[in-house]
């Protein structure tokens, strides 16, 4: 089982997770916004290992891993930094999917502002 603990940092102290899951077959694995490495999923016996891309430096309180069977609706934002449109994502279980759309337009608003701050591209 996963473990992780709570910290504390700016976004540049932190660490760069790479993150590997294991789960069955039919399940979806996600971890924050970056989603699987495009050559990374495997099966053996109904089960699937996913790796993801390895994500920005980042405060480690902003990585979140979930798997499970979840559905997600996306949208995109330019980053004020970069100029690069970046995919956004929020996921939830098929019965709450209705909800997600309040998720996602708040992330669209609040993340352009964040990356801004803390000068992240």
């Amino acid at each position: 089982m996963p473990e992780a603990a709570p910290a504390t940092q700016l976004p540049g102290d932190g660490a760069v997770p790479a993150l590997t899951f294991g789960g069955a077959d039919k399940q979806a694995s996600g971890s924050g916004e970056k989603g699987p490495a495009a050559d990374a999923a495997s099966s053996s016996g109904g089960w699937k290992l996913t790796r993801f891309e390895t994500t920005p430096r980042m405060s480690t309180y902003l990585v979140a891993y979930a798997c499970g069977a979840f559905e997600h609706i996306e949208s995109s934002y330019t980053s004020p930094i970069s100029g690069k449109v970046k995919k956004l994502r929020v996921y939830s279980t098929k019965e709450h999917k209705h909800q997600l759309q309040l998720a996602l337009d708040a992330k669209a608003q609040v993340l352009p502002v964040y990356v801004s701050w803390h000068l992240l591209g």
